[in-house]
């Protein structure tokens, strides 16, 4: 599973464009996606230290906030 933290409320542009394209390449990929938005640190957390090192990816997508928070 990838799991992709998005800050929804940060910066520019079409946050969602930008997850449909992250959707629409996993998808070719044949990976399994989840998007989570930044705010709830109890569930990244959870997903953090739940991870799976052998098969779970987790991704900072967006800037300095988003990565540092992660």
């Amino acid at each position: 599973m990838i799991h992709v933290f998005m800050n929804l409320a940060s910066g520019g542009g079409d946050k969602n464009a930008v997850r449909d394209d992250i959707a629409g390449t996993m998808r070719e990929a044949a990976r399994e996606v989840t998007f989570h938005h930044i705010g709830d640190d109890a569930l990244l957390g959870r997903i953090v230290v739940g991870a799976d090192p052998a098969k779970d990816i987790v991704v900072a997508a967006g800037g300095d906030g988003t990565i540092n928070t992660v």
